[in-house]
């Protein structure tokens, strides 16, 4: 099994303790969200445990858009900061449901909001929408987009009920229908394309919006990828827990992470030093190379990925050519 990370723990319990006394400070705020979340999804058994998925956290931040988008938030200069709506954010995402089809995890991306003020007035550069103060920061082409320099120029509200939205988004619990006009989310029995069409707490399955199946019941017509932590099991045809460590599995999505499907058993990721295939998750902060786990590498070395840097960001990298492992960039 997965080893404990002993200091680390230590260091994610006090950020806990912070956001539990009513204030995380901006240099914590990274930390204690990861730590919230990987909270939640241990709760929800996506993960086998806190500590795995804090570990796996490298992982996460290359993949996870809410988690990118607020590492750039924390790092911008253009934005201030409340550490009291920080804390409450974080509790949140300690809390979220595990149900993807509930309002509350639907709409959970825009509760960190609050605790981010962009200070930068309509007119002004920017290079997050989040540092306009009253406006957006609309995208343009770039030839580096991670750092594009744009206007905060101002937005059309959100589309009401009924309104075009074929260049503006709708309000909250309505979607933009394939007319390009706001409707109500649609309830169980109506036809949908997508899961955002369909009311909170009902999924799209076959072009239908219905009620997602729970634990034990039939997942024959439909998955169970609506809950964290579940999946169809192919042997009983119902939703069942994600399989752990030495259960059976047909394919990786079967195993709670970070366990890998090997041979039809859920097992632990290679260590620094043994055998994996390209894309797989490696333990002891080490990464893939095509074959071996190795270890990350240090900040300035080369890197074809961001997975690949301790820093976990790979600046210059392209298709044909290598990047150095650099802290994150703070733009502008």
């Amino acid at each position: 099994m997965l080893p404990g990370l002993g200091r680390r723990s230590c260091q994610v319990a006090v950020l806990a303790m912070l956001a539990a006394c009513g204030g995380v400070g901006r240099d914590d705020f990274v930390a204690a969200w990861i730590d919230a979340d990987c909270e939640r999804a241990a709760r929800c058994g996506e993960y086998v445990s806190k500590e795995a998925c804090v570990a796996h956290d490298h992982v996460t931040r290359a993949i996870d858009q809410d988690l990118l988008d607020l590492i750039q938030m924390v790092a911008s200069p253009r934005i201030s900061y409340d550490a009291g709506e920080g804390a409450a954010c974080i509790e949140r995402r300690r809390n979220a449901s595990c149900d993807r089809t509930s309002a509350d995890w639907r709409t959970i991306a825009a509760s960190c909001a609050p605790a981010f003020r962009g200070e930068v007035p309509t007119g002004g550069v920017c290079y997050l929408d989040a540092e306009c103060r009253d406006s957006a920061c609309p995208a343009r082409n770039c030839s580096e987009p991670r750092c594009c320099a744009r206007t905060c120029a101002e937005q059309p509200r959100p589309a009401q009920r009924g309104e075009s939205c074929s260049e503006r988004p709708c309000v909250e619990g309505n979607f933009c229908n394939d007319f390009q006009v706001c409707t109500e989310l649609l309830p169980a029995g109506s036809m949908c394309n997508l899961f955002f069409d369909c009311a909170y707490g009902l999924s799209c399955d076959g072009g239908v919006c219905e009620n997602p199946p729970g634990r034990g019941e039939s997942c024959v017509d439909g998955g169970c990828e609506n809950w964290f932590g579940d999946r169809c099991a192919p042997a009983s045809g119902t939703c069942e827990r994600l399989a752990t460590a030495g259960e059976p599995c047909v394919w990786g999505a079967d195993c709670q992470l970070p366990f890998l499907c090997v041979s039809s058993v859920c097992v632990d990721p290679p260590e620094a030093g043994e055998s994996c295939a390209e894309g797989v998750f490696c333990r002891s902060n080490a990464y893939c190379n095509g074959s071996v786990c190795v270890a990350r590498r240090a900040e300035g070395e080369f890197c074809d990925s961001a997975l690949e840097c301790q820093t976990g960001h790979c600046d210059g990298a392209t298709a044909s050519a290598s990047g150095i492992c650099a802290k994150p960039p703070t733009c502008g």
